[in-house]
């Protein structure tokens, strides 16, 4: 039994279309892309970025509902990350630090 490779291509369009679903704060539908990526995801060819971008989208939809506990210091050392991966990164710390009254921290982003 072989175990099937999910594409970077494919993962990418699934990650985008989840982003935007949460981007008009369709939670329903957000959620049952969430599910498809996550059976999906462990599947993938290896590629950093994209475990990356999945994790920050990951963390953006646990805002959106209202389920999340910490912000994104856990992802590591940003110089890793290319100018894409940055924006989210900075731009989804932007919008947790104000969501919990950290002003200050948020104009850091």
């Amino acid at each position: 039994m072989s175990v099937q490779v999910v594409s970077k291509e494919e993962i990418t369009k699934l990650l985008h279309d989840w982003y935007q679903e949460m981007r008009v704060q369709h939670v329903l539908k957000a959620g049952q892309l969430k599910k498809d990526i996550d059976s999906k995801i462990d599947k993938i060819e290896e590629n950093q970025d994209i475990l990356i971008y999945y994790s920050l989208l990951d963390f953006r939809y646990k805002m959106l509902t209202g389920n999340f506990e910490q912000d994104l210091i856990s992802l590591g050392n940003l110089d890793k990350m290319d100018a894409f991966l940055k924006y989210y990164y900075h731009f989804f710390t932007f919008i947790y630090a104000t969501e919990v009254g950290n002003y200050s921290d948020a104009k850091k982003h």
